[in-house]
């Protein structure tokens, strides 16, 4: 019985020259000859040319294809490239096979889950890094290539990276990056949570040109949980106030390094270790009675010293300046210590956020006028001591101290209003005082001095009126400053609706009237801004929602699909939307209203 034509161009003993006829005769039987292995590699070349995907890909699994048509297309069938039986053969002949694939293919081969490991081993020695960085990170490669690429780290840092984030890396692999990669991929160890103490053993030694990056990287390895206690203290001989701070700061930090830093004059005097609220009370109350004072004095001002250990400290006079600074004070501490304080003593009481208040108001009888500052900006300081002290400190010489009171909300209005009329220089800052009554800074929007009207603009006590008078001031920075207001009147916005410097803004006020809206909408660009504001009205939000329905930018259209004022025809018409996430969000909101 004779074979039919798509039989005999799939017979391997169809002879050479029936098969050429039958490839030329339809494109079908060409794909049946393009898989024949008795095909001869000058058809299958000539099938090549032939621009069809399943030649194609059919010519990628015979073993006759010709090797430079093979390679060509590897990258196109990448899987069926790596099943061809054919390159066994190759691999004999040559065995850097892999070098002599395109960089893109070879890319796109390494990219599959399942690659040959003939191929990671050829491709770990590609003149490309990039290559090399495919090997590293995928999961097929051996332990034994990893070793092999790591000094490839010194060209592509993100090799020594990729193989220390590897689920399957030993600690040998990390120890050698440790030892032999750049300084990069050795600061990446260091910041890595499960780095192992070995490693960190390591990367404790190591050395590099650049002495700020060598630096940045034993700072890390000081401030790692991982890193033992004789490195600790290996990288606290080096003398680096960094990395000394770095180490001050751990968690559970063991006793001789607490005992060492704290004899340490830098950390000692910015108080560095009562910063740290990991050191555990236990180790604090054993170093209560160290024959150091330096080390009382910093478990005295440390807050998880324990409240008798503080009481007991009070008998100590060297420590009161550090226990007037604890934050976990008791009270009758700070009362005892008070008595015959010296200035610092004060001075530390006044800012300690437990202080209360009859203690600030017996401070206050001081005639340091610093001190009373000081006073004067504590939180539990009541109204009355805070006009006493502000009404001296208005007799005080220096700038810096009227500046301070011009600004401060409880000073006497009287002192204000005087000095804004015969102290010219303080006008910037009693304008920024947020209790000034309306009617001083009616009179200094009036001032010369462009300063002086910002700040009557920024204030939230000026009168709608002289907001709106000001949003015709000649200086950006003040009419910006009314639209940031957030007591801008309408009539004030309506003005600066049409500023170039302030349209933004007035976009986005609250207080911003429909008619003001109703211009933006107009202008174009601040859409989304109007259909959000609340004073727009619904006729524009209506047509601006069906304009942005229309839009051929799908954000905006997303944003009409999603947005609960979008008119439900407008919404039937984004549901047949082809971008899918626009004409989901609008069948959602459809689905939503109908519930």
């Amino acid at each position: 019985m004779s074979q039919l034509p798509h039989e005999q161009a799939e017979d391997e003993n169809t002879p050479t020259e029936i098969l050429s006829q039958l490839a030329h005769e339809s494109i079908e039987l060409a794909i049946i000859v393009a898989k024949n292995p008795s095909a001869t590699p000058e058809l299958l070349r000539e099938l090549s040319f032939i621009n069809n995907i399943k030649i194609r890909e059919n010519l990628v699994k015979n073993p006759n294809t010709p090797k430079d048509i093979l390679f060509e297309l590897a990258g196109e069938f990448p899987q069926e490239f790596i099943a061809n039986p054919i390159l066994d053969l190759l691999l004999l002949e040559n065995p850097q096979l892999p070098l002599d694939i395109s960089y893109w293919t070879l890319r796109k081969l390494l990219t599959l889950k399942e690659v040959p490991s003939w191929l990671l081993t050829g491709a770990a020695v590609h003149p490309n890094s990039e290559i090399v960085y495919f090997v590293a990170r995928h999961p097929q490669t051996s332990i034994e290539i990893l070793h092999q690429i790591i000094p490839r780290s010194h060209d592509d840092v993100r090799i020594g990276i990729c193989i220390s984030q590897r689920g399957d890396v030993t600690l040998e692999i990390l120890e050698v990056l440790a030892k032999d990669s750049p300084i990069p991929v050795k600061l990446h160890l260091a910041k890595q949570d499960n780095t192992p103490p070995s490693v960190l053993t390591i990367l404790a030694d190591s050395t590099d040109k650049n002495w700020n990056v060598c630096l940045e990287l034993h700072v890390s390895v000081a401030k790692h949980p991982h890193t033992p206690i004789a490195v600790l203290s290996q990288l606290l001989a080096s003398g680096e106030f960094k990395i000394k701070r770095a180490i001050a700061m751990r968690e559970n930090l063991p006793k001789p390094l607490f005992v060492a830093l704290a004899m340490d004059y830098r950390i000692y005097a910015m108080n560095i270790l009562p910063q740290n609220h990991s050191i555990s009370a236990t180790l604090l109350t054993e170093l209560s009675t160290h024959p150091e004072l330096h080390i009382r004095q910093i478990v005295a001002a440390h807050p998880n010293t324990p409240t008798p250990i503080l009481e007991q400290a009070v008998n100590e006079q060297a420590l009161h300046d550090f226990l007037a600074q604890n934050p976990k004070v008791p009270i009758p501490v700070l009362e005892q210590i008070l008595i015959d304080a010296s200035t610092k003593i004060k001075n530390a009481i006044a800012q300690n956020p437990v202080t209360p208040s009859h203690l600030l108001d017996q401070l206050a009888q001081t005639h340091d006028h610093d001190l009373l500052i000081l006073i004067a900006r504590h939180h539990h300081t009541d109204n009355s001591t805070l006009e006493r002290i502000l009404q001296r400190l208005a007799f005080d010489t220096r700038l810096s101290v009227h500046k301070f009171v011009a600004k401060h909300p409880h000073t006497p209005v009287d002192i204000l209003r005087n000095w804004a009329e015969k102290h010219p220089q303080l006008r910037p800052w009693i304008a920024q005082n947020p209790n000034l009554p309306p009617d001083i800074l009616a009179n200094l929007a009036k001032d010369p001095s462009y300063l002086v009207r910002c700040e009557v603009a920024k204030n939230h006590n000026t009168d709608p009126k002289v907001l709106t008078d000001l949003a015709q001031d000649p200086e950006p920075e003040i009419r910006q400053a009314i639209a940031k207001n957030p007591h801008a009147p309408p009539a004030a916005l309506n003005l600066l609706v049409l500023d170039w410097y302030c349209v933004s803004l007035v976009a986005r006020h609250p207080n911003t009237p429909a008619q003001a809206l109703a211009h933006l909408a107009r202008l174009g660009g601040y859409e989304w801004l109007v259909v959000r504001h609340l004073n727009t009205s619904p006729v524009i939000r209506t047509q601006i929602l069906n304009q942005l329905a229309r839009s051929y930018n799908v954000s905006d259209r997303l944003y009409a699909a999603q947005n609960p004022h979008t008119h439900s025809a407008t919404l039937e018409e984004l549901a047949k939307d082809h971008d899918i996430k626009v004409s989901q969000a609008a069948l959602h909101n459809l689905q939503n209203r109908s519930e």
